[in-house]
């Protein structure tokens, strides 16, 4: 049975990272989760043009991320990925 998860989770990940974790593709990811499990693409050295990149990637779990992470400056900043919640 899939497991179904609130809107306000979020797998911070990498698709290899994830599949590392989990085993688990985009494509079985989505079939695993119902297509309920959005992610937030980790990437502490990614610069702003490779976060925009990541929020159209398709995400690692087979839904559109929500969030992508990138560098700026000594910090690190979260995009909010264009169409999600």
């Amino acid at each position: 049975m899939p497991m179904l998860l609130p809107s306000v989770y979020r797998i911070y990940s990498t698709s290899a990272q994830w599949k590392d974790i989990r085993g688990l593709t985009a494509q079985t990811t989505a079939t695993a989760f119902n297509g309920q499990l959005p992610d937030w693409v980790a990437g502490t050295e990614a610069t702003l043009t490779q976060a925009r990149q990541n929020c159209t990637s398709g995400g690692f779990t087979g839904v559109a991320p929500t969030l992508a992470q990138y560098r700026t400056g000594p910090l690190d900043a979260d995009l909010r990925c264009t169409g999600t919640p």
